[in-house]
């Protein structure tokens, strides 16, 4: 699974995204979600990382935190395409 996660790493960073900034998002979103694998995290551990960080936030409109939780549900979303395929 790590394998597949760092291949779509790579093709975003060879790629261009809706802006530069967006597109460095998901690449760090997907260098997190790897780092997370490699300590065993599973989709469980991601969800419920999700929720914790948005329950800590003070103010979940703000365009930083809104970041960090877009890019929360970016690596869930990867990891149930990887896991299912």
């Amino acid at each position: 699974m790590i394998e597949k996660l760092e291949t779509l790493r790579t093709s975003l960073q060879l790629t261009l995204g809706k802006s530069e900034d967006f597109r460095d998002g998901q690449i760090e979103a997907l260098g997190f979600c790897i780092r997370k694998h490699r300590e065993d995290w599973n989709i469980n551990d991601f969800i419920k990382d999700l929720d914790e960080t948005i329950n800590g936030f003070k103010n979940p409109y703000d365009d930083y935190e809104k970041g960090i939780v877009d890019a929360l549900k970016f690596n869930i979303e990867n990891m149930e395409v990887v896991t299912n395929e």
